[in-house]
């Protein structure tokens, strides 16, 4: 299935319906603008990544329930596996 607006390199991070998005160990700086159309996620896994940040936007997807920063060196930013309740 193609999600609309994925890359396909990343296609098997993302479950059919978008809800799911695991974007785990893949050496990312940065969190995927294309991340920013997905307003179906509920959870998503940036863990093991290089991220030096996180995007404005992020706080736009109101269907987010789950973010996963495990080993990105930002779980101390207060944010790293939060629920939506937290937010």
């Amino acid at each position: 299935m193609n999600v609309k607006g994925v890359p396909e390199e990343f296609l098997s991070g993302v479950s059919g319906r978008a809800s799911r998005v695991s974007l785990a160990g893949r050496a990312l700086t940065e969190v995927p603008g294309w991340l920013g159309s997905l307003t179906t996620v509920t959870e998503l896994d940036l863990g093991l990544n290089r991220l030096t940040g996180l995007p404005d936007w992020l706080g736009n997807l109101t269907a987010l329930q789950t973010l996963n920063l495990d080993g990105t060196g930002l779980e101390d930013s207060g944010v790293a596996n939060c629920s939506s309740r937290e937010r």
